[in-house]
């Protein structure tokens, strides 16, 4: 019991260590090549991706720690190659959702009225 209480908290530590660190990386992607902090749409979009992520992050690590080992793996244990080709696409374009806007940001490529990105936000 002892060993995988040693374990549990190994995987609680590498978790919240990645967990932390994905925080970070999509701070810094939103807000450097945006060349700004006075960016509100890249705030909203950080806390509340960042309180989405955390508060699943706590849920599982509470209620399902196979899971969040299995996930853990996710990348290095793919060895289908069209799985592979699948999380790199997936993985790019994840880039790219947040790089292109910050750089739409920083270059004022469109100019969309606040009014206009709530209408669109709450639209069904």
């Amino acid at each position: 019991m002892k060993q995988m209480l040693g374990n549990t908290a190994a995987i609680k530590k590498k978790t919240l260590l990645g967990l932390t660190a994905l925080i970070v990386l999509l701070w810094l992607a939103l807000f450097l090549p945006a060349g700004t902090l006075n960016y509100w749409q890249a705030w909203v979009f950080w806390l509340l991706f960042v309180g989405c992520i955390s508060f699943i992050s706590y849920y599982f690590l509470k209620k399902d720690l196979t899971l969040i080992v299995s996930r853990l793996k996710v990348g290095s244990s793919e060895t289908n190659r069209t799985q592979k080709v699948t999380q790199a696409i997936i993985s790019i374009s994840f880039i790219l959702l947040i790089f292109l806007p910050a750089i739409d940001h920083r270059f004022q490529w469109s100019n969309v009225p606040f009014y206009q990105v709530l209408l669109q936000t709450f639209s069904l």
